[in-house]
């Protein structure tokens, strides 16, 4: 049951959906141990600037707002976050501190 319903937001990421084709096994333990279902309302704040990351996340519905942390070089404008889209994937590979602020907007 958890597969079904994760598994299609996992695999517009292309790790995951080589992970998938790679061991069936593999993604439905994922599904079912490692995904956790957040809701958030508008204005919530997701993770602050410069907090250290502990999850991956995949938007499966609403928008989020993305404001970098001020002077950030190369950063300097919002960023539009919809659903189908994941975010903050570095933490799966290395320690990892957000660059900005996430905000949902849309519900």
């Amino acid at each position: 049951m958890q597969r079904e319903l994760y598994e299609p937001h996992l695999i517009l990421n292309s790790f995951f959906s080589l992970y998938k084709q790679k061991s069936t096994a593999a993604m439905n333990q994922l599904c079912s141990a490692a995904i956790q279902k957040l809701s958030f309302s508008k204005g919530d704040r997701i993770f602050e600037g410069a907090s250290e990351a502990s999850h991956m996340f995949f938007l499966s519905g609403g928008t989020l707002v993305y404001k970098p942390i001020e002077g950030l070089r190369g950063c300097r404008r919002l960023v539009l976050v919809r659903s189908g889209q994941s975010f903050a994937e570095a933490v799966l590979w290395l320690p990892w501190y957000h660059s900005g602020t996430m905000i949902a907007a849309i519900e």
